[in-house]
């Protein structure tokens, strides 16, 4: 393993105590921030200073991140995700943290209860994985105080897991590179009442439902589902370099700026908002919109399967059909699986997977988020293990 410790020290004794003779100001670029790439080539993201500051206020109110708070930071820093929601607001509120270089449940539990770690944050596969560590290690996980994920709800299965084994209090954040990356929040007292959701618009935010790419005054009714539009004063400036990608995601309406996610949901009656799927992702079988996300969760539930993806396959006939990649237990095919689909009163029968791929694992960019297009591209090289044909 390399030395990161000696590597670290080092560029501090080689750095000067002089305050540096450099002034910033608030609209002056602070990074470009890269898209982690889940369907397709990643965009650099042009942040400013402003954006970031505000940023780092807002999640140190959502987490309550006081100076007392130790955090753990297991997920990449150059994710968005952990460098700009949780290390950045840390520093910024003089909290305590902790850095790993890879993500290793063992070793996560075991500095949590070296370091008295309060605040982790991890994508829910990872906190799916670092729940089942738990259960079989004698690890002492008390001083955890909140649990932070994002990128996708967590399973309600996997929720429980982690409020047996790991702390009660958990704090979903929604949202994208784009916008610093967190707009919306779910708060610990929500997670079982609003179970699914993503949550409640973050201070100083405003959101909207709409048409796919239809003008942000379009906004549908409640509980119908369009194109999620966010305003934030942490959205970025610009594409670097990809102008015709800047004007479909940015459009001015009103003096508003909004921005325009491709992620598909709707807002119940309460105003909470329930992400569905990514645009691009949904599949439209037999002229029925079909959302992946909601088969995964139903093939989640079932006991030997750990992950599951779902993309829609080409077909003459039907447009498309619907198709899962599994990693399950051995045991489980696909003649298991389709029974407990339609045993399950949780999915409609259109919606079944008519095939199914046993992988051994998913391809994920380095934040633990499923790379779909990859499964697509690598679909030609996979033998199905067995083929459902609707009842």
């Amino acid at each position: 393993m390399p030395d990161y410790a000696s590597g670290f020290y080092e560029l501090l004794e080689s750095g000067s105590p002089d305050r540096p003779d450099v002034r910033v100001d608030e609209d002056d670029v602070y990074a470009f921030i890269y898209t982690s790439g889940t369907t397709g080539r990643p965009k650099g993201v042009v942040h400013e200073h402003r954006n970031m500051v505000e940023h780092n206020l807002l999640c140190i109110a959502e987490g309550r991140i006081t100076r007392d708070d130790v955090g753990l930071s297991v997920m990449p820093l150059y994710h968005c995700a952990e460098l700009h929601c949780n290390l950045f607001p840390r520093v910024h509120r003089g909290a305590t943290s902790v850095i790993h270089h890879e993500f290793d449940p063992r070793a996560a539990l075991e500095a949590v209860e070296e370091h008295d770690v309060t605040l982790l944050f991890a994508a829910p596969t990872a906190w799916n994985a670092l729940s089942m560590t738990a259960a079989e290690l004698d690890v002492d996980a008390s001083s955890l105080r909140l649990g932070l994920y994002g990128a996708a709800p967590m399973p309600e299965q996997v929720l429980e897991n982690c409020r047996e084994h790991l702390c009660e209090d958990y704090l979903q954040a929604y949202g994208m590179t784009e916008i610093g990356p967190a707009g919306v929040f779910q708060p610990p007292e929500d997670q079982l009442s609003k179970q699914g959701t993503a949550g409640l618009p973050a201070l100083n935010h405003e959101l909207r439902i709409v048409e796919p790419d239809a003008d942000p005054d379009r906004e549908v009714d409640r509980g119908e589902i369009g194109e999620i539009l966010i305003a934030s004063p942490c959205t970025m400036r610009e594409y670097w370099n990809r102008p015709e990608a800047t004007e479909r995601s940015l459009r001015e309406a009103d003096g508003t700026t909004w921005y325009y996610t491709g992620d598909l949901g709707y807002r119940d009656e309460d105003g909470y908002l329930t992400v569905v799927d990514r645009k691009d992702d949904m599949i439209v079988s037999g002229g029925e919109n079909i959302y992946p996300a909601a088969v995964e969760d139903v093939l989640f539930a079932h006991d030997g399967v750990d992950e599951a993806a779902v993309v829609g396959e080409p077909d003459d006939e039907w447009g498309e059909l619907v198709t899962a990649y599994v990693v399950a237990d051995d045991g489980v095919d696909a003649a298991a699986l389709d029974s407990f689909l339609l045993e399950s009163d949780r999915l409609a029968d259109f919606k079944r997977p008519r095939t199914y791929y046993f992988v051994d694992d998913l391809p994920k960019n380095p934040s633990g988020k499923i790379q779909k297009f990859k499964l697509r591209e690598d679909e030609a090289d996979l033998e199905p293990e067995a083929e459902t044909v609707a009842s």
